[in-house]
């Protein structure tokens, strides 16, 4: 027995802001290599030597291997002993020079780095698959009557994200090859919403399951936590309104069941023709018969025709549906005991229950009656009968019939 179809739930969407820190790499000068050779291959022979004597024996301009030297300073691939800084120029010594670790791994890939870039990578977790989507792939239509279910339930951190966000940009930064990633730091930035959708069943012996289409849905329903899942996925769909004791129901004579707030399409689908309450007794102000829609009570040819008028199930009606063909249904809306995996729920429903010999109770009821409103219900069995019953008073003139 399905509950409620399409049921729709926003499922939040965790937005990844990743700070991405890299360096253009780019070849080394002929002046840039020439000073990394230099000092890799020939520092201890050079000694007491300046730039500047190097500089004339090649027969070039010392400022070429101050500025390859400057380069290669500010990215520690040489550095500077004995008090000695690039702003001495060409006069700096050979010996107070030294190549570094990264010079020597500079020289050895001949690729030298440009100065740190920054930038920032925006990435969607989904938690329901466990992978980063594109946000042109979420549902983020806006309906007023979704349930959302809130992101600290989803045990969602950043350690479990980041392997997937520094994978996903390290694909993007292969496509780059000039290019050489340094660093990346990502933090949660904000939220977006995606909408699934589910339906709820509730079988024969009051078990509540939830049903969806959706395979990665599905699958999280069927990891998470039961009370997580009630609190905030089932519990929402039903109501708890009803003040009644819970009904001691027979859930094998339970042929359909429905949301408190679609009764009327409830007693509709089953096309009944009449509805009576046996709440306490036959009141016009909680049920009414509806035999056609006409706008006044009249009495024409011993035909007995009701005003149409709305159906309403006040909390706890214990109403009898009949049906064209004499068939007795009892519609209950209260609290009823349903399970969820297992453990007992009190929740508000309203159910169709077979019930035929209602019927007879019913009639029994109502010919013992002097009750003028009752009367008229027992047209349902006799109108003739009926307009026997009804005192005189009650008929006007022009054959209608005056409620009290």
């Amino acid at each position: 027995m399905i509950y409620e179809h399409n049921i729709k739930l926003n499922i939040p969407i965790f937005e990844i802001e990743s700070k991405v820190a890299y360096q253009t790499v780019r070849r080394p000068t002929v002046f840039e290599k020439s000073v990394l050779q230099l000092f890799a291959k020939h520092a201890e022979q050079l000694g007491h030597y300046r730039l500047d004597d190097i500089a004339t024996r090649l027969k070039v301009n010392s400022v070429f291997f101050v500025e390859a030297l400057r380069y290669l300073s500010g990215f520690k691939a040489v550095e500077f002993l004995h008090g000695c800084t690039i702003l001495d120029g060409a006069s700096i010594t050979c010996n107070s020079i030294v190549i570094t670790d990264e010079g020597r791994e500079f020289l050895a890939k001949n690729a030298l780095p440009s100065k740190s870039k920054n930038t920032t990578v925006t990435a969607y977790y989904h938690p329901l698959s466990g992978t980063l989507i594109d946000k042109n792939q979420l549902k983020i239509d806006s309906y007023p009557d979704v349930k959302s279910i809130p992101s600290e339930g989803m045990n969602v951190t950043i350690s479990a994200v980041n392997p997937l966000v520094n994978e996903k940009i390290h694909e993007q930064w292969k496509k780059k090859p000039n290019e050489r990633i340094k660093s990346i730091e990502s933090v949660f930035r904000g939220e977006l919403r995606d909408r699934k959708t589910f339906k709820i069943d509730i079988n024969h012996n009051g078990n509540i399951s939830i049903i969806s289409s959706d395979n990665d849905l599905s699958k999280w329903l069927e990891a998470a936590e039961t009370e997580y899942l009630w609190q905030f996925v089932v519990s929402p769909i039903f109501t708890t309104n009803s003040k009644n004791q819970p009904f001691i129901i027979d859930w094998g004579l339970v042929s359909d069941v429905a949301p408190i707030n679609k009764a009327y399409d409830f007693v509709s689908k089953e096309k009944v023709h009449y509805v009576f309450s046996l709440a306490d007794r036959v009141k016009t102000d909680v049920a009414q018969i509806v035999l056609a829609p006409v706008e006044q009570t009249t009495l024409v040819d011993k035909v007995l025709t009701l005003k149409e008028c709305p159906i309403e199930f006040i909390d706890g009606v214990d109403a009898l549906l009949k049906s064209k063909a004499n068939e007795g249904i009892l519609l209950k809306r209260g609290l009823c005991d349903v399970s969820y995996r297992g453990q007992p729920r009190l929740v508000d429903l309203a159910l169709l229950i077979h019930s035929d010999e209602k019927i007879n109770e019913f009639e029994q009821f109502l010919l013992a009656s002097e009750d003028v409103n009752i009367i008229i219900f027992s047209a349902v069995i006799d109108s003739q009968q009926a307009i026997e019953r009804l005192p005189s008073t009650y008929i006007a003139s022009q054959g209608g019939i005056k409620l009290c």
